[in-house]
């Protein structure tokens, strides 16, 4: 199948409100996937990514992030706090530059993010808000739904705590992950009982009314 998308220039980049770009080729980002940011505190060569952030960005602020973060996509992937490793062919590709402008600071932001999933799958949505929590992010973005999930409320004073309703998200996805797993375990015997001892166990909570 060929790829349809454009390159997006540096200047194109520049003007725009939001959106990503590859960047190991400047093609515009997919439509699909969640794209979680890097992590700003993170170095760059350990897997972290440096923000900008400025009233407005011009071709030449674009530039220079790009260049400042382009071998990112080549060499290091973030795989926990301070830890890095060498990059596949797949995982270079879903390496982009981001940019968006915050309404309520207007304030335009340069980062980079990871596209997280070719789809919308729980796996991949539990990786997103994994990863958007620890490293204290607003939000991720869900390219398929062209919505931002917040993953932090911030207060006043700058605070950051975790969202509620993405922390109650991503105890669901996990449990339920945790129990296909258990259940692929199970030998067909084992499955079969276990729903056997759940009827009885209904039985005996609501016994049947017997007929006066």
């Amino acid at each position: 199948m060929s790829d349809s998308r454009s390159v997006i220039s540096t200047s194109q980049f520049a003007t725009l409100p939001g959106g990503s770009r590859e960047l190991a080729t400047g093609k515009e980002g997919k439509g699909s996937g969640y794209y979680v940011s890097r992590d700003p505190r993170v170095p760059v060569d350990m897997g972290g990514s440096p923000e900008k952030i400025g009233g407005s960005m011009d071709t030449q602020a674009v530039a220079n992030h790009l260049e400042e973060t382009k071998g990112t996509a080549e060499k290091v992937m973030p795989t926990g706090w301070m830890k890095a490793r060498a990059a596949t062919p797949t995982e270079s590709a879903n390496v982009h530059q981001g940019i968006w402008q915050d309404e309520s600071t207007g304030k335009t932001h340069l980062d980079v993010s990871d596209r997280i999933g070719g789809r919308a799958s729980r796996s991949s949505l539990e990786n997103a808000l994994t990863r958007g929590i620890n490293q204290h992010q607003l939000g991720i973005y869900a390219a398929g739904a062209g919505q931002t999930l917040p993953t932090m409320i911030q207060d006043e004073l700058g605070r950051k705590t975790a969202n509620p309703g993405a922390e109650l998200t991503l105890k669901y996805l996990k449990s339920q992950r945790e129990e296909s797993s258990r259940r692929k375990s199970m030998s067909r015997g084992a499955k079969k009982q276990e729903k056997n001892d759940a009827l009885a166990a209904f039985d005996r909570s609501f016994p049947k009314r017997t007929e006066q």
